[in-house]
């Protein structure tokens, strides 16, 4: 949908609008500013600009890295199904974790769910997908068990904090060879 139609089919304030739409992604931030600007003659705050900011930093891990991958590192699937997952997670990284491209991995929706949740995770020595119990019995999922992945040694270095706390989970030798 037009950007312009779509503001002027919302009934919110200029704020919340905005704020909305700095988080979905598929407006660019410059034509939002633009629009609101040209509609409503509005300017965002202070903080909003760092929530702006932010907003860009994120919009570029994304960019690096599906242009990094392509497509699902485990399943190839196409990248229009696919989400940048973070390896270790957003919420305790450093400011220089969270937007470096180096923790983080193109996955299908599905795949990012189950690597979020621990019920899959790729060693960092092997560099293959190991799967917990409960999905190598799932046969939409056991075909990834064991699969190779091709990784840049920063990814793996990162991997090492999924795969311990994957490993910790499941009762596993963090060498786990299966």
């Amino acid at each position: 949908m037009d950007l312009y139609k779509y503001i002027k089919l919302q009934k919110s304030d200029a704020d919340t609008l905005y704020n909305h739409l700095i988080n979905d992604t598929k407006y660019n931030l410059e034509e939002i500013e633009f629009a609101l600007y040209d509609l409503f003659e509005y300017e965002p705050k202070t903080e909003l600009y760092e929530l702006r900011e932010k907003r860009l930093k994120q919009e570029q891990f994304h960019k690096q890295i599906l242009e990094r991958d392509k497509q699902c590192i485990i399943s190839n699937r196409i990248s229009k199904v696919c989400q940048a997952c973070h390896i270790i997670p957003f919420s305790i990284c450093t400011e220089e974790q969270k937007y470096d491209s180096n923790n983080g991995l193109l996955l299908s929706a599905d795949i990012h769910l189950l690597f979020d949740d621990y019920l899959l995770s790729i060693n960092p020595i092997k560099s293959c997908v190991v799967l917990s119990n409960e999905l190598l019995n799932n046969i939409h999922y056991n075909i990834y068990h064991n699969k190779k992945i091709v990784l840049n040694k920063n990814q793996l270095n990162y991997l090492k904090h999924h795969w311990f706390t994957f490993t910790a989970k499941y009762n596993q030798n963090n060498d786990y060879s299966n």
